[in-house]
């Protein structure tokens, strides 16, 4: 049984994960392990602020045994001031197709 995890930007999301997602998809009989794993700020708080932040949260998710699925719940306000947005954009461009195969799942 595959693992779901979602990386979230913040406490909003992470709320709106665990209070209206998670129970959504156990009622439509989605019983997996499902996570919301926030993107984690070095000296603490969360947010898609820096790249560095988002890949020190998605690289021990992407080594998992299990090859887990995993999708994002992220705010893209101020993405194109970042350096590196190409490298997002092509990672935002996977999670979509793998946000497409889940619904498609569900459905």
């Amino acid at each position: 049984m595959k693992h779901l995890y979602i990386i979230v930007e913040g406490l909003t999301e992470l709320e709106f994960v665990n209070r209206l997602l998670i129970p959504f998809f156990v009622q439509h009989g989605l019983n997996n392990h499902i996570q919301a794993v926030p993107i984690d700020m070095k000296g603490g708080g969360h947010g898609f602020n820096n790249i560095e932040h988002f890949k020190k949260t998605i690289r021990p998710l992407l080594i998992n045994s299990n090859q887990p699925v995993i999708t994002t719940l992220i705010d893209y306000y101020g993405i194109n001031s970042e350096k590196n947005y190409r490298i997002i954009l092509n990672v935002l461009k996977k999670q979509t197709l793998l946000n497409e195969y889940i619904v498609w799942k569900i459905v």
